[in-house]
């Protein structure tokens, strides 16, 4: 209230940090998000091999058995729902 904001748009306040920060400055606290969600995404691929190997035939993917591919994905849905 009563000051001009610091950025006139998105290019504006990219082009701001880049000149004080260099390009780092655009990725300034991803580290710990980066850290959280890497291992819920692993949890999710575990439980989607998981489910191919229990729920698609060879030629699931080949001849789109939509039925089975579906049961596959909801099983990673399993490992990452308690998250």
């Amino acid at each position: 209230p009563g000051q001009p904001p610091p950025y006139k748009g998105m290019i504006d306040c990219a082009q701001q940090i880049t000149r004080k920060e260099g390009v780092r400055g655009l990725y300034k606290g991803m580290a710990a998000p980066i850290a959280g969600v890497a291992p819920m995404y692993a949890l999710c691929f575990l439980g989607y091999g998981f489910g191919k190997k229990i729920f698609c035939d060879d030629d699931a993917f080949e001849k789109l058995k939509l039925t089975q591919i579906g049961l596959a994905g909801a099983t990673s849905a399993l490992f990452t729902t308690p998250i």
